[in-house]
């Protein structure tokens, strides 16, 4: 099958969504598919022969990004195009995150009273947002004309609430991660890792965002201080954004400058799972979050939130812990205190890694395999590539 993939930067060590498309081209290509990514950045060439790449100029406009991405598509040979995000007029659209307009308000929400009352008036903000409603009215116009994948039913629920979208047009597929590559250590060399890493004697809490704010990390800051006072071998580990002045401002407000250790941007954080006690993610939104599966299959007990659509994945209790909101601290408290008794760690770890298992990415190519040969047996009112926009 000859397979378009449209995503705007195709990497390896990109963002989630950047490497899922990534391993997807690529285990397409091992199974015998012809695939051709379009991307406006392309910093290394495809490690398969099957993967080919188009590279289109960049714009800094989302209208126009959309059309140069369009315009490319009428012009291939294609049996089914798959775009990451980008354009509008692909068989099956993916966006990872779900809707940006949905993402964009919760983004807001966990902004500060003075953040939203200053943005209100930015007008590089407000012809962010005209140019993203424009864009996805474009991407999910009504009567509907294609397949929309979702990772959660997270997602689905925002794309009917913000684009009317009905349920016959959505599929649900959860993201799938390498379960042969995250894997726990054994004990000795788990140990080994822990001393290398100084953090021996220690019950290691790890985080992990580029947007620390949407992700919770603040009220996981004020749960993990009192946790402390009843565990205080916790040590919080976060990576990913380096800390900037409010983050340190706010350790140094609770005193906890011996507590919580910064390692920044890491290129694998595999290590950074496999040396950890606990993971958390209370995030204010996530579409799907690849860290917390990632955490599970490395036996990592994991604490997020309702609004991750990975907590779709996980039973309550079993496997991890879920509470309601970001900001509960309360309940963010409990959790913490709760997992860092070892004997209910031992008892989560284990049904992390099963649940891990069931979201092997080998599982996920099968499901958008068969999303794939779906597309191909829908009526002539879906476009198709070949199609001009």
């Amino acid at each position: 099958m000859k397979i378009g993939l449209i995503i705007e930067r195709f990497a390896r060590d990109g963002g989630g969504a950047e490497q899922w498309t990534w391993q997807l081209a690529h285990a397409l290509a091992c199974r015998g598919h012809e695939v051709t990514v379009l991307a406006f950045h392309v910093p290394a060439p495809p490690e398969h022969p099957g993967v080919s790449t188009r590279t289109m100029p960049w714009h800094d406009d989302r209208l126009q990004r959309a059309r140069t991405a369009d315009e490319l598509l009428a012009t291939l040979s294609l049996d089914v195009t798959h775009d990451l995000g980008v354009c509008t007029r692909a068989n099956i659209l993916h966006s990872q995150s779900g809707s940006r307009l949905a993402n964009a308000q919760r983004d807001w929400q966990s902004r500060t009273r003075l953040h939203r009352m200053v943005g209100r008036l930015d007008p590089r903000r407000i012809r962010w947002l005209r140019q993203l409603r424009h864009f996805e009215s474009l991407r999910y116009p009504p009567p509907p004309e294609h397949l929309v994948v979702a990772v959660s039913r997270v997602v689905v629920a925002d794309l009917m609430a913000w684009h009317r979208l009905s349920p016959a047009q959505t599929r649900v597929v959860p993201n799938g991660i390498d379960t042969a590559r995250f894997v726990p250590l054994r004990r000795a060399e788990r140990d080994q890792l822990r001393q290398r890493r100084g953090v021996a004697g220690r019950t290691v809490l790890l985080f992990s965002a580029y947007n620390p704010l949407l992700k919770g990390f603040f009220p996981l800051l004020e749960a993990f201080a009192r946790a402390r006072v009843t565990h205080p071998e916790l040590l919080l580990v976060a990576i990913g954004k380096t800390p900037d002045a409010r983050t340190i401002s706010a350790v140094r407000r609770l005193h906890l400058e011996d507590a919580v250790r910064f390692d920044g941007p890491v290129s694998d954080p595999l290590a950074h799972y496999q040396m950890a006690d606990l993971f958390a993610l209370p995030s204010w939104h996530d579409a799907c979050s690849l860290s917390v599966l990632e955490a599970c299959a490395c036996g990592v007990p994991v604490i997020t939130t309702r609004t991750n659509g990975a907590s779709e994945l996980i039973t309550d209790g079993l496997d991890g812990r879920i509470i309601d909101m970001a900001d509960d601290v309360d309940a963010l408290a409990a959790a913490l205190m709760e997992l860092a008794v070892p004997a209910t760690r031992a008892r989560i770890s284990a049904h992390a890694r099963c649940t891990a298992e069931t979201h092997d990415f080998s599982r996920n190519v099968d499901r958008i395999e068969q999303l794939y040969h779906e597309v191909v047996r829908l009526p002539s009112r879906s476009l198709r590539a070949s199609e001009p926009a």
